[in-house]
């Protein structure tokens, strides 16, 4: 499946063989309604998707798998289903099975074909990491702006001013705990750390 050349609604591909083990990563591009699966670094699968309509859209950034139900309901939408949840935010983001027009169709959520969802369940854990972009395509080191991208909602242009070799930002305090994700950029020649996906540190790579 997924012959088309940007994307087929409801479509997806799945081969988990490729990449038996390890971490799983999940990038999804906004502007394309994709998402794209890795498992240590592979490529395992992709799929159409349906993220937030406009003045409800799904907000970029860098989210860690908070909570999983495989049946949940929305408190906040008329007890709407959303089978297969993954939860992303506390304020009601979250990826799980829901109808896919082809275009941005819902509250913020990500929707997913059903099939993909439980296949997507069943590959991730609790503390994950989920990427969402809003760059052209769904691979953060080939936006046109990753440091943007990643950036958190106090963004100020200090974060994201060059870095000289050997150079670093070091801000742990800005989340005490939670899971660790690492991000490297190529195009920014940096290494980003997010713990519990606000961002604590970074520091240049050659």
């Amino acid at each position: 499946m997924f012959n088309c050349r940007f994307r087929c609604v409801g479509e997806y591909w799945w081969n988990p063989q490729l990449s038996p083990e390890g971490p799983v990563v999940v990038l999804v591009s906004l502007p394309l309604q994709t998402m794209h699966v890795y498992r240590n670094g592979i490529l395992i699968g992709r799929s159409s998707v349906s993220t937030g309509a406009n003045g409800r859209s799904t907000p970029p950034g860098v989210f860690t798998i908070l909570e999983k139900k495989q049946q949940h309901y929305s408190k906040k939408y008329n007890n709407a289903p959303m089978p297969n949840m993954q939860r992303l935010t506390w304020t009601g983001i979250a990826m799980h099975s829901g109808q896919l027009p082809g275009y941005p169709a819902s509250h913020g959520c990500i929707r997913l074909p059903f099939d993909f969802s439980q296949l997507l369940f069943s590959a991730t854990a609790k503390g994950g990491t989920v990427v969402v972009g809003d760059g052209k395509t769904p691979q953060p080191h080939l936006a046109a702006n990753p440091g943007l991208m990643l950036a958190p909602k106090d963004f100020t242009p200090e974060m994201l001013r060059p870095i000289a070799a050997n150079d670093y930002d070091w801000r742990p305090e800005r989340s005490e705990s939670g899971p660790i994700t690492i991000v490297v950029s190529a195009a920014d020649r940096a290494l980003y750390i997010y713990r519990n996906g606000n961002p604590i540190g970074r520091g240049a790579i050659e």
